[in-house]
């Protein structure tokens, strides 16, 4: 799995060929293992994945210390956290074998590894589909975002996605527009949101819970499954608001009064404003 060679602590080694880039490491003890055992530790338990962004705060110049015997390559430290930490973080997903990419996927640029190695880089990126699809478990880790803050993020997760009490069109044109303003705001505060990469990843975890910065879960009984919130909250209510907000225009523009009492949905059939480019 892991594109850790083998015989990486022996230096006289140290460019094996491309077959032996081969297993995950221990999170515990954070060093490079492959024996018959491991691999049928991995057979029983199947390992976890951690989908979460740090290129932007990479520090290229200051490279880490305590990476785990056997990386050959350089894996930078970040502006916001040690690697010790982002490994406290990883202990959380439960399993004895991870795949990260710090440790499984050479790191840096193409003038800053050897042919092998960044012939490696490419197949491993390569191979993310099928590594996170088939992960045991895993986490998401929003590292900018704290739950015991207030934040935009913490509003979008926690949004009301109906509001029957509502009577005045005007409140319903404000709380859309703060919670498009919340959109707005989460994007910027929290890179997870709007990475190119763990959008790929968000779709094939969806059922994965969001850790904070502390490695903590934020739960509610409003969440998809009425605890720990997951992926899928990020999404479900501000679709499930768009919606309702489409369906109350849709009746309207037909010419038909709100069926109040349809769950949802008919809930908003009074409120818009003749107007919608004035909500939406």
């Amino acid at each position: 799995m892991c594109l850790l060679p083998h015989n990486a602590d022996d230096k006289s080694k140290r460019n094996p060929p491309l077959g032996t880039f081969t297993t995950t490491f221990t999170v515990s003890q954070i060093s490079v293992t492959l024996n018959m055992a491991s691999i049928n530790i991995l057979g029983r338990e199947g390992y976890g994945v951690a989908s979460y962004t740090w290129g932007y705060i990479a520090r290229w110049d200051k490279p880490a210390s305590d990476t785990p015997e056997g990386v050959v390559w350089t894996v930078p430290t970040t502006s916001k956290c040690p690697l010790s930490r982002a490994r406290q973080v990883m202990e959380e997903i439960g399993t004895r074998y991870i795949w990260w990419d710090w440790m499984c996927v050479p790191q840096g640029l193409k003038h800053q590894l050897d042919p092998e190695l960044f012939k490696a880089k490419g197949e491993e990126i390569g191979k993310q589909l099928h590594i996170y699809k088939n992960a045991a478990k895993s986490i998401v880790w929003l590292h900018s975002t704290s739950w015991e803050d207030d934040s935009a993020l913490k509003e979008l997760l926690l949004l009301e996605m109906s509001r029957p009490g509502f009577r005045d069109p005007t409140l319903v044109q404000d709380y859309t527009g703060k919670a498009g303003r919340w959109l707005e705001a989460a994007q910027a505060d929290e890179r997870w949101l709007k990475s190119g990469w763990t959008l790929q990843e968000g779709v094939l975890l969806g059922s994965t819970c969001l850790l904070n910065r502390d490695g903590m879960t934020l739960s509610d009984s409003k969440f998809y499954n009425s605890s720990e919130t997951i992926i899928r909250d990020l999404s479900i209510p501000v679709s499930v608001l768009a919606h309702n907000l489409a369906t109350a225009f849709f009746i309207q523009s037909e010419g038909h009064d709100s069926d109040t009492t349809r769950p949802r949905a008919g809930q908003f059939g009074h409120l818009p404003p003749k107007a919608p480019e004035s909500v939406i």
